[in-house]
């Protein structure tokens, strides 16, 4: 799942590269671990509208906002085709001083380039990210260009290496989250150690992505997205606190297990980006909210949703900061 989630990180990771503690040479030798795909520039085969970018740069700071898709998979084989387990679009927003996780619901009905309609998370099977890419452009509005895929070893290396994560774990998560960590250390061939107790507590890289896959607990895939998101959360944090000289280590771990389209040019220049803004908050919010529901068609459950009205709502979160009515805490 949390493939997705560490996208943040390599950007961030590598940007202080070149920010000059190691130099050129260090960054081009992290970048060169990346699997680096090219795929089309052309805006048709992203999926990016001239409708969406009118509507886009209407917004001030529109200009200076870069977002990436962050997919995470639940391959389990390097052939594997594979569904997109987790999908966020990450914000870096200089202007405001932040970075802004929106989680895309899986479930979500859209239409699919060459597939008709089908849930959101198909599209990466049915095309990669070129197509995922192009699928939540079409549906949601945006003018992505940069996406960034992560698989569990990656994660639970890079968790480990920044000391594990900060969850706070419910008494009803409990034995859903150690029966998908056991799962993960089967699949990943490591060793693990089952959650005891409840309540905030420090979790290991296994254990981290145990949590952030379980489904059938709670509120379901809207709870899911909210631990996917409290991962990320707490890694960036734990990231603003490690030690300059253990960047390395952390982004050797990271970057073998990444694939993206984002060039070492471009790399450095949203890394940069990142540290001069000084950015110090994540803001999070999911998509489309609550106000929708689930319905049957034919014999799949999808998530259905008013598509002008959540594309107003996603791009009033990532250019102005205002979080969902419905997802606001009292």
């Amino acid at each position: 799942m949390n493939k997705g989630i560490k996208v943040a990180l390599i950007i961030a990771l590598l940007a202080l590269f070149s920010a000059g503690a190691y130099g050129a040479w260090y960054v081009n030798n992290i970048y060169k671990s990346l699997d680096v795909q090219v795929i089309s520039t052309e805006k048709e085969d992203l999926g990016i509208t001239e409708e969406a970018e009118v509507k886009i740069n209407m917004f001030e700071n529109s200009k200076e906002v870069i977002n990436i898709l962050l997919l995470g998979t639940d391959k389990r084989a390097p052939d594997e085709n594979s569904r997109s387990d987790s999908m966020m679009i990450l914000s870096i927003d200089p202007v405001n001083n932040n970075l802004k996780l929106s989680s895309l619901m899986r479930d979500s009905y859209v239409k699919i380039k060459g597939h008709g309609s089908d849930k959101l998370a198909h599209a990466y099977a049915y095309g990669g990210a070129p197509l995922a890419l192009n699928t939540v452009n079409t549906n949601f509005g945006m003018n992505i260009e940069y996406y960034a895929v992560i698989n569990y070893g990656g994660l639970i290396n890079v968790i480990d290496a920044l000391g594990g994560v900060e969850i706070d774990i419910k008494d009803y998560e409990i034995d859903m989250v150690n029966a998908y960590i056991g799962d993960v250390a089967k699949i990943e061939d490591v060793p693990y150690k089952a959650i005891e107790t409840t309540g905030l507590q420090t979790l290991t890289g296994v254990q981290a992505v145990g949590y952030a896959r379980v489904r059938y607990v709670g509120d379901g895939d809207f709870e899911r997205t909210e631990r996917q998101r409290s991962v990320l959360t707490s890694m960036f944090n734990k990231f603003k606190e490690i030690d300059t000289k253990d960047i390395p280590g952390v982004a050797a771990k990271l970057a073998p297990n990444v694939e993206t389209n984002v060039s070492l040019y471009n790399m450095v220049r949203i890394g940069t980006s990142v540290i001069n803004a000084g950015m110090k908050n994540v803001l999070q919010a999911r998509f489309p909210t609550d106000d929708y529901g689930y319905g049957k068609l034919t014999t799949k459950w999808f998530y259905f949703f008013e598509k002008e009205e959540t594309i107003e709502e996603l791009h009033d979160f990532i250019y102005e900061n205002e979080i969902p009515k419905s997802q606001k805490k009292d």
